[in-house]
């Protein structure tokens, strides 16, 4: 599974890092990640690309719950289970891989 979250969160110090650390602790490791400062509401603009193989509720939840997170919006989500997410990045289809087997 891979999604694309918009995130608007305040300025304060170690918020990055707090949502590094609930993305890592709800099994996603992030692909992508760009951060800006947004100066209209004095926090930070953060798009962020996830992959895991968990539900996605799993991670905006505890993200949504954070204190300092005042707007997170999915902008993409895309279901790939792992086998197909093998076979997509080596090239190796299904039916080649139980020959070999």
């Amino acid at each position: 599974m891979n999604a694309l979250l918009h995130i608007q969160m305040d300025e304060e110090h170690g918020s990055l890092e707090r949502l590094l650390r609930v993305t890592r602790h709800r099994g996603f490791n992030i692909t992508q990640m760009n951060v800006s400062a947004n100066q209209e509401h004095q926090g930070y603009d953060i798009t962020l690309r996830v992959a895991g193989e968990r539900e996605l509720k799993l991670l905006t939840r505890q993200l949504d719950k954070l204190m300092n997170v005042q707007q997170l919006n999915v902008l993409s989500h895309a279901h790939q289970d792992a086998a197909s997410a093998f076979y997509a990045q080596t090239g190796f289809s299904e039916s080649q891989h139980a020959h070999t087997a």
